[in-house]
């Protein structure tokens, strides 16, 4: 009989492992618009697993180091244990030109849970390259002109 409890332990608490190291992650990170040019609004959308349920609350911070962008997801969870899902949004804005890139990080009562890095470019509006393309052919036909 001693036996089989201690059995069943070693599987209760191999199983709380496997779930803390299942649920501590980041699953997803993606932006809308997908190819962002420098007209448009960037919302970042992630979402993730966490080892206890439910998720009671979160908030994140958003900070831009040149072209390194980072959100920070703090979640807070309830008593059980179980796998339960997170997600969250933050709209960033407009973005000058250039290659980025994303690094999420989720923060399960304070401590480290998980992190995911994307990385994505921002493009000039069309339009942009449209004019500037008329503009080059302008001035090229007037100095034929002249």
């Amino acid at each position: 009989m001693k036996k089989v409890m201690i059995s069943m332990l070693i599987a209760v608490c191999g199983a709380f492992a496997f779930m803390a190291d299942l649920a501590d992650a980041v699953t997803d990170v993606h932006i809308l618009p997908e190819q962002p040019t420098v007209v448009d609004d960037i919302t970042i959308f992630a979402s993730g697993l966490t080892a206890s349920s439910p998720v009671l609350s979160q908030y994140s911070e958003f900070s831009v180091l040149d072209r390194s962008l980072q959100l920070d997801i703090f979640i807070e969870t309830g008593p059980w244990a179980s796998i339960d899902t997170w997600w969250d949004s933050e709209e960033i804005g407009r973005l000058p030109v250039g290659r980025y890139d994303l690094t999420v990080y989720a923060f399960e009562w304070m401590e480290p849970a998980g992190s995911h890095t994307i990385e994505f470019e921002v493009v000039p509006e069309p339009a942009s390259i449209l004019l500037l393309w008329v503009g080059i052919v302008g001035v090229r036909a007037s100095k034929r002109r002249s």
